[in-house]
């Protein structure tokens, strides 16, 4: 008897395969300096010591080694007909940019560790997590036969309609 995926049944409005909630929050989770810079300043306001969280032991680098993930994270915004062709080359090689973003992260938290004059419990125990939560998405995306098939699904381009 045939198996079918039941997540390629999931389409949106526009016929293309429905991004999955799991792929969301996988690009967050490789996107995560990100989203702490965007917390630390949305808080701000009512508290203005949170900035401190980006004080000198923060890593700035960091923010550059993840614009992979965010060029992802836009593209997926931008699934729909009208979109252009960057955006298309994007989502195509997404498993490439998810791989580059991965590697990054565990390039700088190997150096992180390498260059540590002390190792403490809480900070290198939490590192080598999102490592690990980073190697599963990038083992999923490779391995699952669904993402090929969804990173190679886009809406099709409107057709130009003549105006008279």
């Amino acid at each position: 008897m045939a198996f079918i995926d039941d997540r390629l049944l999931d389409v949106d409005k526009h016929g293309a395969l429905r991004a999955p909630s799991v792929l969301w929050i996988a690009l967050a989770v490789l996107c995560r300096y990100w989203i702490l810079v965007v917390v630390v300043f949305a808080s701000a306001r009512r508290a203005p010591d949170v900035v401190r969280v980006l004080g000198d032991g923060f890593s700035w680098y960091f923010l550059l080694l993840e614009i992979p993930a965010i060029v992802i994270l836009l593209a997926a915004a931008r699934r729909r007909p009208e979109a252009g062709d960057l955006c298309r080359w994007v989502w195509r090689n997404a498993r490439i940019f998810i791989a580059c973003a991965v590697i990054a992260h565990l390039g700088a938290t190997a150096w992180l560790l390498w260059n540590a004059d002390v190792w403490r419990r809480w900070p290198e125990l939490f590192l080598a997590s999102c490592n690990l939560i980073d190697l599963a998405v990038l083992t999923s995306v490779l391995r699952d036969d669904y993402y090929h098939q969804l990173f190679s699904d886009f809406p099709p381009k409107q057709p130009v309609e003549a105006t008279q």
